[in-house]
């Protein structure tokens, strides 16, 4: 496995982690409304 393709799958898991921490926010916002 190559340097790029090490940086390729690390940047993709931190949009998915980012996504979700989003994803959360808005469920929680959901919520209390």
């Amino acid at each position: 496995m190559g340097p790029l393709t090490a940086i390729f799958i690390y940047s993709q898991q931190i949009m998915v982690c980012l996504s979700t921490l989003s994803m959360r926010e808005k469920f929680q916002t959901e919520i209390l409304r």
